[in-house]
């Protein structure tokens, strides 16, 4: 008789994802595992809200005479709770309730195992939508259906034909996940979950699907089935299966469902998923008739040929098996053919190592349709804590079985596993009898991986926790109510979830902290958020948040139903951001990213023949001292491969661009990804470039930025010299940089100091003049055109050699020739020349894409600057901060911004680090900008910053060393210190209370006292903590420590003036937007010399003339009345007076920020806006206490508007600079 073809595709299937529910409460592999370990006996009798058999039997037992059938009735099984089976949310499946309620529990169970599978393997949701995942599905419980043919007509609805059938066992999870692949709902009774690990491990085989679910459930919930298995007399009893025992007297019957998601092991490992176990191969095959007493008994023949079969396949020794998941039903006959049918294929003698045998069967009792699944899921935890649980309700072995002359041993306690020389792998193998003769085996083996991460907490691609920080738990669901569930349910595993051994708190809450980000969906309508230290912190706030209490370290988001258009632009940086070990991090933890490294420095290695490698200078350096990051030859090829990855990452994450533009030295990764290069093309581009260049480094040349427009530089500056220095990067309106030999440069300087001291200007940290003149020395133009002309630069058809398809549709847009790139504009030879020696454009190519309107956010690929306007947690921490970050951490931040904005992101595996932010404070985000480092988008974050004093607040995240000057950034180390400085400034006023004014912001900018405020030193860049502390102190800490002294003095009445004075505030700000758009813009972009002093004189009379406008309007209301809204005359007086002492305020600093002197060093001192400034605040304050002393003897403030401390408040979402109103949130005020 011929065997199985040999040649048959045989590749390892990884194991990465485990659900199960079966009886005894266990809800997860982990609970089972504890089971299991403990010999927990999970058995019971019937539930009697099940059905009563004896009821049922009645008749039938009065006819029976001599009493016979009373004795064969079951009574005993393994039975989950009524819980288990109801915990189901029609909602979330998009079901009604009368759907629902007509669906078979097993299929509802499985749906909702189903989810919880994705989240142990790492995947959402949205990521598994649409992908070609197959599903297969084992049942052949069929109770529910019989339930349904005993209902009364009435009762019946046009749910209940259609759902009682058991195809809907898999088309079910099809249909509402969405998934593509093969659907298979299959009965070959006691196997039927194992016949269906084997037909997805074939599909995975076959490529007919990518991923594979499989598995298989069972559920008793009629007396007509369990009737008849009382009368085959196959069964227990009294409900317990004693596998390979000499007392064992049948099955007994179990509720259970096991599910798994199967991945190729190759592609597995590439995605960087965990790896519970392998499967080595898996066969099925049918008894036939063969040595079989009769139709329901296995036939020991035919399952030593399936054995045969799928060890000679795969040419596997088998002994190295070290232990058999046996099929040990119970039962006197089956067992003992079952053990000797193993012992005599595995032919142990008495020198070897003995054959271990068990079966879960013991521990769950017989789960029928999810038999197979159990016992697989079994193997797999046996595999992850590496050791043998014992095989329960055994006493002596059952006399049948030959266990002496096969060498076989029952499993009767914990066995770790054994260490095996030469890193040998364990091996186990499954068996599995179906009761008509369909038998199938499985060979599990321990997976060892070839590479593991050098950060680990207990499993590969884990992460060491280093020291104390916060946690962030994030709950999302459908609707408030299954929130609310959720979190009960957690709350109660958390009080009784002890600490591992090897475990610490911290490394604890760590781990939870990944399942629940990095493994779940939350961008779901309902989720609440929980920051905290420790686990007392989480439980106060979970405990407050069921109890509908504030708390410092809650939030709770209601998200928009829908979420806001994604239109995103790529912005790839040129020379400049970057840093020695930059990508380190990312490149040990991310699978994806280290191949993109590895196969540019494979193309970089061809290609400069050996010259330096890229992995040498990103990742083996071990100082900063060797680096040569800064090297133009190195800098360029490392950014471009660090951009690339980044991008793989984003896409990875289903974050695409709408539109793509790049700057100088960018333009290689920008054109690779928008498809008009191939890889080898792009690094033969940046690897001629950088090296080209290089040779004009220290060759006399420097750059200068300046604050003037592109006529004036041109006409003031550089006429009658434009052969010495000229334009080289054009970022704003009022952004230049200048190219040119040293002595020029200097001159150039000395003339801006002179004729123009209050102009910006400041030198480039580099030695080169590039995109001048000294680009046409040393035949670079020559050589460059020569090495690149077979490149034709039009898009690639050849889907094979493109970044991503659906990048590669993605706008180009090009700062050589300062717009969009058609499809007819190549980037070959000559282009390329023209992007070393002609003037960057990026303002140009800027300005048209947002003529185009095809980008709202801005991804700059190296993250130079990214600022969000959010929400701020009450009480988490009083200091926004500083992250000189490494890529992970910033990575990490931006897809939770995106989640929590709204946006449609899906991701695949988040970054670890999401869960490690430093900045002691989480957002809940509604608006989201991420710019490129431009005083454009400083523009737009400035309008935006002045719509909401009371709710927008910044957080900001430094991608780059203040310390690093970048040859196309707009300005230098000073300037971003300004720049960080005024943000800051701006978080911390939000956060603590502070009224912060546009003119204070640009005061902020413009006075070098906030310049101490960057985070190191303008000399050796080391960070100057004290300087940061003093000016904290100064300019915050003082105003926030008198206000919080009056708000806890009198917090209710302090609310109640806020409420008051709210809708003043809101509308008079929101006005000054609109007239001080204009100068926003100006100002940031350096127009100074346009700002006359009539225009500050109307400014500041507008300013003041808005406010108490708006102060007189709110006081008229005042009078109506409304007797919690009635101010008196002196009231209006003295708020009127808060408002002119703003005015005066805001004019003063303005007047300072243009014509005060901006050279003078007046670093840690207070300059007398600020004074002034400060008492305005210490003025307010007071008349605060006056105020709230009469409302006190008035007794108004028992008169409140505010209810239960919520304040409903409008909620605005900003698009450039118009103002779109999307719903009401509901705040808790502290």
């Amino acid at each position: 008789m011929s065997t199985i073809n040999n040649n048959t595709s045989l590749e390892a299937i990884a194991l990465i994802g485990i659900s199960c529910e079966f009886a005894g409460d266990i809800h997860s592999p982990n609970d089972l595992w504890d089971a299991l370990k403990e010999s927990r006996d999970v058995g019971s009798t019937t539930p009697i809200d099940r059905f009563d058999l004896e009821s049922f039997t009645a008749h039938m037992i009065n006819m029976d005479n001599n009493g016979q059938l009373r004795q064969k009735l079951l009574r005993a099984g393994y039975f989950m709770s009524n819980q288990q089976w109801d915990m189901f949310e029609p909602s979330f499946f998009d079901l009604s309730d009368a759907e629902a309620g007509s669906v078979d529990p097993c299929h509802r169970l499985l749906m909702l195992k189903f989810v919880h599978l994705l989240d142990d393997a790492g995947y959402s949701v949205e990521k598994i939508n649409g992908t070609k995942t197959s599903v297969h599905i084992g049942q052949f419980s069929t109770d529910h259906a019989i339930a349904t043919t005993r209902m009364r007509p009435e009762h019946r609805s046009r749910f209940h034909g259609p759902n009682s059938l058991l195809y809907n066992a898999s088309t079910r999870l099809s249909y509402h996940f969405n998934l593509h692949g093969p659907n298979v709902s299959l009965d070959v009774a006691c196997s039927s979950s194992l016949e269906a690990l084997h037909m997805a491990v074939q599909c995975l085989r076959t490529n007919e699907a990518d991923m594979a679910v499989c598995g298989g459930v069972n559920g008793i919930f009629a007396p007509e089935n369990f009737l008849q298995s009382s009368l085959i007399g196959a069964q227990s009893p009294d409900g317990r299966s004693r596998s390979f025992s000499a007392d064992a007297n049948g099955y007994a019957k179990g509720d259970g469902l096991g599910l798994l998601l199967l991945k190729r092991l190759s592609d597995a490992e590439r995605d960087g998923d965990r790896i519970y176990c392998v499967i080595r191969d898996v066969l099925s095959g049918h008894d036939g008739n063969e040595d079989k007493l009769n139709f329901v008994v296995p036939s020991a023949a035919g399952q030593g040929r399936l054995l045969a079969n799928i060890y000679s396949r795969n040419n596997f020794d088998t002994r190295k098996i070290l232990f058999v998941e046996a099929h040990g039903t119970g039962t006197p006959v089956g067992d003992p053919i079952e053990a000797n049918c193993l012992g005599r294929f595995f032919n142990r003698s008495n020198l070897d190592p003995p054959l271990l045998l068990g079966s879960i069967k013991s521990n769950l009792g017989h789960t029928e349709g999810a038999a197979g699944v159990a016992s697989l899921i079994k193997v797999a935890m046996c595999m992850h804590h590496r050791g043998i649980t014992a095989n329960m309700q055994f006493t002596s072995l059952n006399p049948k079985i030959d266990a002496q002359k096969y060498n076989l041993h029952i499993v009767q306690n914990f066995i770790p596993f054994p260490t095996l020389p030469n890193n040998e792998k364990i091996a186990i193998g499954v068996n599995s009898f179906g009761m008509g003769g369909t038998t199938t085996h499985a060979i599990i083996e321990e997976y060892q991986p070839n590479k593991k991460t050098s950060i680990e907490n207990g499993h590969i691609n884990g992460y060491h926790i280093k020291s104390k920080q916060y946690f962030t738990f994030i709950f999302s669901t459908k609707s408030r109510q299954s929130l609310n569930d959720q979190l009960i349910e957690f709350n109660h595993w958390l009080e009784i979830k002890p600490i591992n051994d090897l475990d610490d708190d911290q490394a604890f809450l760590q781990r939870i902290s990944q399942q629940l980000l990095l493994k779940r969906t939350i961008s779901y309508t309902h989720s609440a958020i929980f920051v905290f230290l420790n686990r007392q912190q989480l439980q106060e706030q979970i405990n407050a948040f069921l109890t509908e209490q504030a708390s410092p370290g809650l939030s709770i988001i209601s998200r928009p139903t829908k979420p806001l258009a994604q239109k995103i632009c790529f912005v790839f940086s040129g020379q400049g951001p970057q840093w020695w070990a930059m990508g380190r991090q990312l490149y040990e933890s991310e699978p994806l990213f280290n191949k993109w490294i590895n196969l540019i420095d494979g193309e970089m290695t061809k290609i400069n023949k050996g010259e330096w490698r890229l992995l040498e200078e990103l990742i083996e350096k071990k100082n900063e001292q060797e680096s040569r990051i800064n090297d133009t030859n190195i800098a360029q090829p490392t950014l471009f491969a660090i951009q690339v990855a980044l991008a793989a990452l984003l896409v990875s994450w289903n974050i695409y661009p709408s539109s793509i533009i790049s700057h100088s030295a960018g333009d290689q990764a920008a054109a690779f990804v928008a498809g008009r290069l191939s890889l080898e093309e792009a690094v033969r581009v940046v690897y001629h470039r950088s090296r080209l260049q290089n040779r004009n480094t220290r060759q006399g040349g420097r750059m200068l930025a300046v604050s003037m427009s592109e006529e004036e530089v041109q006409n003031k500056l550089l006429k009658g010299i434009e052969h010495l220095a000229c334009i080289a990067v054009v970022n704003s309106p009022r952004s230049v940089t200048i190219s040119g030999d040293e002595k020029t440069i200097d001159e150039i300087q000395q003339i801006l100091s002179i004729s123009y001291p209050n102009v910006f200007k400041a030198r480039l940290r580099i030695e080169n003049a590039f995109h001048s003149y000294q680009m046409n020395r040393f035949d670079i133009e020559k050589e460059m055109l020569s090495s690149l002309k077979d490149i034709r630069g039009f898009p690639i058809q050849d889907q094979k050699q493109i970044f991503d398809p659906i990048c590669a549709k993605a706008k180009l847009y090009s700062s050589v020739i300062g717009g969009k790139m058609n499809d007819n504009i190549p980037v070959d030879g000559q282009y390329w020349w023209s992007n070393v020696r002609q003037a960057v454009r990026f303002y140009d190519a800027i300005a048209a894409i947002i003529k185009d309107e095809v980008a709202k956010f801005w991804f700059h690929i190296v993250l130079i600057l990214v600022i969000c306007l959010a929400y701020l947690f009450p009480n988490v921490g009083k200091t926004g901060g500083y992250i000189r970050s490494e890529w992970t951490v910033k990575l990490g931040c931006i897809i939770l911004l995106f989640f929590l904005s709204g946006l449609s992101v899906r991701t695949q595996q988040l970054l670890q680090e999401l869960l490690h932010i430093r900045l002691h404070v989480l957002v809940q985000i509604y608006s989201l900008i991420i710019i490129p480092f431009t005083t454009y988008g400083l523009a737009l974050l400035l309008i935006k910053l002045s719509l909401n004093k009371a709710l927008i607040v910044g957080i900001i995240i430094m991608a780059s060393t203040c310390t690093t000057i970048s040859s196309n950034s707009v300005m230098t180390k000073n300037a971003m210190g300004n720049e960080y400085a005024a943000l800051l400034n701006a978080v911390l006023g939000n956060l603590l209370g502070i009224f912060v004014s546009p003119a204070m912001i640009f005061y902020f900018l413009k006075n070098p006292v906030f310049d101490s405020l960057s985070i190191t030193n303008n000399t050796n860049g080391q960070v100057n903590y004290g300087r940061i502390i003093k000016n904290l102190i100064l300019t915050a800490l003082i105003p926030f420590f008198v206000g919080q002294i009056i708000r806890l003095l009198w917090p209710k009445q302090v609310m109640d003036l806020r409420q008051k004075l709210y809708f003043a505030e809101v509308t008079s700000l929101a006005i000054l937007t609109l007239v001080w758009a204009v100068f926003c813009t100006a100002f940031a972009t350096g127009s100074f010399q346009a700002i006359q002093k009539k225009d500050l004189l109307i400014l500041v009379l507008t300013d003041a003339g808005i406010y108490v406008f708006f102060s007189s309007l709110i006081m008229f209301i005042a009078r109506l009345p409304i007797p919690c809204w009635q101010f008196s005359r002196k009231d209006t007086v003295a708020i009127m007076f808060c408002g002119a002492t703003k005015a005066l305020t805001i004019g003063i600093t303005l007047i300072n920020a243009f014509y005060g002197n901006q050279n003078q060093d007046i670093t840690g001192v207070l300059s007398l806006p600020m004074i002034i400034y400060h008492v305005e605040q210490l003025a307010i304050g007071a008349i605060e206490v006056v105020l709230l002393k009469k409302w006190i003897e008035r007794g108004i403030h028992k008169q409140t508007s505010v209810q239960n401390d919520n304040i409903n408040i409008p909620l605005k979402i900003t698009d450039d600079l118009q103002v779109v109103e999307t719903e009401t949130i509901n705040v808790k005020c502290q």
